[in-house]
């Protein structure tokens, strides 16, 4: 409404309507080219991490895999996020939603980092083919831990394996059998276990905590001793006193 109004107002300086000077100059008028730049680009600098991704607003975008932990130069649109190297253009990926946490992978991309997952996670380490041909109860437990996870089994697998070698592997084997009957798949637990047992034979305690063994002195024994040899001391001490005689403290006394 304010430009047909604007276009049929009269203007004084050149004596004429608007809307005529515009159907005057209409013939003389080019038509704007097919292609019209962005509206709006804004350039940010992120480097490629190890999975071969780059951060753009909480969203995730993936680049080449030769391009690994490099910089590179992001160009966003409202629409698009092309990846750059300088002036060369990587890839383009269609522009999530600012705050999504999405993740854009174009195909291609990640192909050769998945493999070498892939076959990390399945190759086996000296520590664990070791622990595997020692005894069944073993492969067992091992199997366990590696429920628990792949950023606790490396630590647990080490510590299992320093154990078979700072004791006997029949205990460690013996102790791991206790473990798997009650589901215990931990190598700190398993180590208690064995520092319970080595502590009951090097000390001779009994299961129950008793502390009764060979060599071992009950509490109640310690505290009966000493009344029980001075009734001894006193007893022997009348023997040596002939009867009807009266002890030194009498003789003293009536002279």
């Amino acid at each position: 409404m304010w430009c047909i109004k604007k276009n049929n107002s009269y203007d004084k300086r050149r004596r004429v309507l608007l809307r005529r000077l515009f159907e005057e100059e209409k013939a003389h008028l080019r038509p704007l080219p097919a292609y019209r730049p962005p509206e709006c680009q804004w350039y940010y600098h992120r480097r490629v991490d190890t999975e071969g991704l780059v951060c753009l607003d909480s969203n995730r975008y993936s680049a080449p895999n030769e391009y690994l932990d490099k910089e590179l130069t992001l160009k966003e649109t409202m629409a698009t996020v092309t990846l750059m190297d300088g002036p060369k253009e990587l890839c383009v990926h269609a522009r999530l939603p600012d705050g999504e946490r999405g993740e854009s992978r174009l195909p291609g991309h990640g192909r050769d980092l998945s493999r070498r997952r892939a076959e990390k996670s399945s190759r086996t380490t000296a520590e664990e083919r070791w622990l595997l041909g020692q005894s069944p109860v073993l492969v067992i437990y091992v199997a366990g831990l590696k429920q628990l996870g792949s950023r606790r089994f490396p630590s647990q697998l080490r510590k299992l394996y320093t154990l078979c070698h700072e004791y006997e592997v029949t205990q460690v084997v013996l102790a791991a059998e206790r473990a798997t009957t009650y589901g215990l798949f931990d190598a700190t637990r398993l180590e208690k276990m064995l520092l319970q047992e080595h502590g009951a034979r090097l000390f001779a305690f009994n299961r129950n905590g008793s502390g009764e063994g060979p060599g071992s002195v009950t509490p109640a024994a310690a505290a009966v001793e000493p009344s029980t040899t001075r009734q001894q001391d006193e007893q022997e001490g009348d023997k040596d006193t002939p009867e009807g005689e009266p002890n030194g403290g009498d003789n003293n006394r009536g002279a």
